[in-house]
């Protein structure tokens, strides 16, 4: 079946009309935001590795404060946030800056310091949004706050924007901040439990790069419990929109005023995963409960867009781990570790297999003709999407530093992330290479 894939690379092309997501720096070695450049889960890189052992293949490991959050990459520069105890009984949530040669510390700089929230589930984090960066000014937001850095640590402003963050979230801050133009983008989506039966609203707000005022605030009721980051949808008729998967539907706004342009039907309950936008083909994959990965076609721009549904599937779809548009196919894995390979145009299934136990949490990327997906136990199982269909490696790292959460890419590296450590992969020589186990 795996052989329907040939042909397929051609597809990205066909579909890189209409519209297209709003672009960051995609050279290798930048790794600008949560999920890479464009926020699609795709490297630059033209060497990444697949195979490795805790004690062979890793190029420096250092220990960081706690945080799930990916790592973000500026040429020599890597960029994390973390939250840790401090003195009189409370917590400081950080901004890293690191050498990427070396993975030694720069600098070390607090946001926000001041008592330490209630974590609802283990997996929570006070460090869970990615930070950003245009490659001189480094943008993290924790929920209550949102500040910008420069390169060096410096707090350019650090505004308080949600000071009720904590008192009205289940599970803390995860939609990363969003880069575009002169604006910040933030996502705040209520929660069960967080502040719905008080009459409180979800939102969206754009703020300003160079000194974190407001620009414009939309709220709305009717959805709750989305973590995903907004994905960017730019026109040839030079509009942007900014595209929210939430419960029960998608939302699209306009990027200059923040208005509501329209709203369809995506019938899932807590959505975890990020969307995809390809071309005109937006894909929007997976969630906690009622879970659904369908694909539309977007037709248009502005509130005159016409969307048409074009697919949807109910199996194999992932709770939490963000799937991959690669060459024409889309990837994805379940928190058990069930992945599969679907034709991102039409909708079919291709092959599905399994892979060692999660649970599988971390976003997915892909890049040097190779997938990469991570699970909580430090397994990272790397394979070929071309066919005949490879399982280039199963690898592991150390159980140390506990659960594993995050993936990005560096140049000629593969970034790592556990709770208490980030780790530099540049791997070691293997020439076996299995085919995956058919489910």
């Amino acid at each position: 079946m795996f052989e329907a894939m040939y042909g397929l690379t051609l597809l990205a092309a066909l579909l890189a009309v209409g519209c297209s997501p709003a672009g960051v720096d995609d050279s290798p070695g930048i790794w600008a935001q949560f999920r890479g450049p464009d926020g699609r889960g795709i490297a630059a890189e033209s060497k990444l590795p697949h195979h490795w052992t805790p004690e062979e293949g890793i190029r420096w490991r250092t220990l960081l404060p706690d945080g799930i959050s990916q790592p973000i990459v500026s040429t020599d520069r890597i960029f994390a946030a973390g939250g840790k105890d401090i003195e009189d009984k409370t917590f400081s949530r950080v901004v890293l800056g690191l050498d990427a040669a070396t993975g030694d510390i720069l600098w070390e700089t607090d946001i926000l310091t001041g008592p330490r929230e209630k974590l609802h589930y283990k997996f929570s984090s006070v460090a869970m949004a990615s930070p950003a960066t245009d490659g001189e000014t480094i943008f993290a937001y924790f929920g209550p706050r949102l500040a910008a850095l420069t390169r060096d640590g410096e707090v350019l402003w650090n505004e308080a924007i949600d000071p009720e963050y904590w008192n009205q979230s289940r599970y803390g801050a995860v939609s990363s901040p969003v880069l575009v133009e002169d604006k910040v983008l933030i996502l705040r989506d209520l929660e069960h439990g967080g502040g719905a039966s008080e009459g409180l609203r979800s939102w969206l707000a754009a703020y300003s790069q160079q000194d974190g005022s407001l620009i414009w605030k939309t709220e709305w009721t009717g959805t709750c419990c989305s973590y995903v980051t907004p994905t960017l949808a730019e026109h040839e008729d030079g509009t942007t929109q900014v595209l929210v998967t939430s419960s029960p539907s998608i939302k699209s706004f306009d990027l200059e005023t923040g208005a509501e342009l329209w709203t369809i039907d995506y019938p899932s309950v807590q959505v975890v995963p990020s969307s995809s936008l390809i071309g005109d083909l937006f894909i929007a994959s997976g969630a906690v409960h009622d879970r659904l990965t369908a694909g539309f076609r977007l037709i248009g721009s502005g509130a005159d867009t016409q969307i048409e549904e074009l697919w949807s599937i109910t199996k194999a779809v992932p709770e939490i781990a963000s799937p991959v548009v690669y060459n024409g196919i889309l990837y994805q894995v379940t928190e058990a570790g069930v992945a599969s390979a679907i034709n991102a145009e039409t909708g079919k299934p291709l092959k599905r297999w399994r892979l060692e136990p999660g649970p599988y949490r971390a976003s997915m990327i892909a890049g040097d003709g190779k997938i990469f997906a991570m699970s909580a136990r430090g397994t990272v199982s790397v394979w070929r999407p071309e066919a005949p269909f490879e399982m280039l490696g199963t690898n592991h790292l150390p159980v140390d530093t506990g659960p594993y959460l995050a993936m990005a890419a560096a140049e000629d590296c593969l970034l790592l992330r556990s709770r208490r450590a980030l780790y530099c992969v540049d791997g070691i020589e293997v020439e076996a290479a299995v085919e995956a186990p058919a489910m």
